[in-house]
């Protein structure tokens, strides 16, 4: 099986034969040509280097006694470039300097003259099989890195287009990577915020007592859980939950931190609807500013809808649809006016109580 295999690779490959004999020359080239891919043929080592350097064969048979340069000065030129490359030595010689010359060369495998098909295709096939399981390792950590790679990227992604806001930061508290819910969140854009401290987001409020209880928290049971005050780039301050836990080496060394906040400051304000101390007054003035939002939003639908309305382009029916549309926004425009009026005069009743 796995001999089958080897032949099916040298099947893929090229081989340099270098020979100076005419004769051998055409007798050896047919024989590889029936094993191997592609035959590529020189007659002195100068030749093969130089055919060596314009194509990369995958194997190298040379003869060693050849003019101009032999095929050891050949050999040892080659690998100076490449160390990997099969090389195999033929001659009619069995001399000991040869071989401890080839050995000190780096040749792959000797054959002596005159050389059989079986003794060739067996090199041939040695030489295959090496470079077959070369190319599974190399193809196997590819694929692996290529895994690495796309596991990364869907990672990134992720972190990227999670709505929750995240943020990385080393042991300094310097901002290394947030994502768009993180920049969405503070008014910063990316390059506004690595490099650059946490502490750009704290708020006035925040105490070096609350900075060390983070730091504490973290250190004793790894995770640390809280609401924080904090700014953004603008100067308004909101609430945010945040949770804070260490990054680790593969050696278990604290490498940074990563954030995940979220903001909390619409619901603070509606849980402190529910507490007893929430007054009339703050009632009516938190439910006087969503109204004011609302009727902002109904008048750029009006607006809009008023745009449409007088649109020469528009069919009957679509003018029925603008038509309704306008007019349910009328009545939500009412009802907003009208809530509004309620915590105006919730708030003048508020102020207006008489002191016991």
């Amino acid at each position: 099986m796995t001999r089958s295999l080897d032949r099916a690779f040298l099947k893929k490959l090229t081989v340099l034969y270098v020979e100076d004999s005419d004769s051998a020359l055409v007798i050896g080239a047919r024989l590889i040509s029936r094993l191997c891919a592609t035959v590529l043929t020189a007659q002195n080592g100068a030749e093969g280097v130089e055919k060596f350097r314009a194509h990369g064969p995958d194997i190298i048979v040379t003869d060693i006694q050849m003019p101009i340069m032999d095929g050891l000065a050949m050999a040892e030129a080659i690998r100076q470039e490449n160390r990997a490359v099969p090389i195999i030595i033929s001659t009619a010689f069995e001399q000991v300097h040869l071989l401890r010359r080839a050995i000190e060369v780096g040749v792959d495998s000797y054959l002596l003259k005159p050389v059989t098909r079986s003794q060739l295709t067996a090199k041939l096939l040695d030489c295959a099989h090496l470079l077959r399981i070369e190319w599974e390792r190399r193809s196997g950590e590819q694929y692996l890195l290529a895994m690495v790679r796309e596991t990364v990227g869907k990672l990134s992604r992720v972190v990227e287009d999670c709505p929750s806001a995240l943020v990385i930061t080393d042991c300094d508290s310097i901002i290394e990577f947030a994502n768009r819910s993180f920049c969405r969140l503070t008014g910063y854009n990316v390059e506004e915020l690595v490099g650059k401290s946490l502490s750009l987001l704290n708020s006035r409020s925040h105490s070096p007592e609350v900075c060390h209880a983070i730091g504490t928290t973290i250190a004793a049971e790894g995770v640390w859980r809280g609401e924080l005050l904090s700014s953004r780039k603008d100067g308004t301050e909101y609430w945010e939950y945040a949770v804070i836990s260490p990054l680790r080496d593969g050696e278990g060394t604290i490498t940074g931190y990563m954030n995940g906040r979220e903001d909390v400051t619409e619901k603070k304000q509606l849980a402190g609807m529910l507490s007893p101390a929430f007054t009339l007054d703050q009632a009516g003035r938190l439910a006087g500013g969503l109204v004011h939002k609302l009727d902002n939003i109904l008048s750029v639908i009006n607006g809009y809808g008023a745009l449409l309305k007088i649109a020469d382009e528009l069919g009957d029916e679509q003018l029925e649809h603008v038509k309704k549309i306008l007019a349910a926004s009328a009545q939500a425009s009412t009802l907003t006016h009208t809530m509004l009026s309620h915590c105006i005069g919730t708030k003048r009743t508020t102020h207006d109580a008489p002191r016991g």
